[in-house]
């Protein structure tokens, strides 16, 4: 389990609103070496605006939202794709940013 150093985070979506931040910065810097059309690079900087805004879409994030973050952990799912588990003070919660129609949490069976 990898414990969160940054002190700016407190909750899980202060994590997340982090990971999604992380995540358009990399892939803004990727399109700009790649020369992607400038719509593109628009819309991904439209997407970073949000992200630094606090606003993220993410199903069931409302049941989850101020709950303290411990750690997590990076797994790979049976198809190959990257998700977390993250450990709340009182549970454990599966993120999964790569999914087929949209990033959502769940908690594991």
């Amino acid at each position: 389990m990898e414990k969160i150093t940054n002190k700016e985070i407190k909750n899980l979506e202060d994590f997340l609103i982090h990971f999604y931040i992380r995540k358009r910065t990399y892939r803004l810097k990727i399109l700009g070496k790649a020369g992607a059309p400038k719509l593109i690079i628009e819309n991904e900087k439209k997407l970073l605006k949000q992200a630094k805004d606090g606003i993220i879409k993410i199903t069931n994030l409302e049941n989850f939202r101020d709950k303290k973050i411990k750690g997590f952990e990076l797994l790979t799912g049976r198809g190959g794709k990257k998700y977390y588990h993250i450990f709340l003070e009182d549970e454990i919660v599966n993120f999964f940013p790569n999914a087929k129609y949209g990033a959502f949490l769940s908690i594991p069976k």
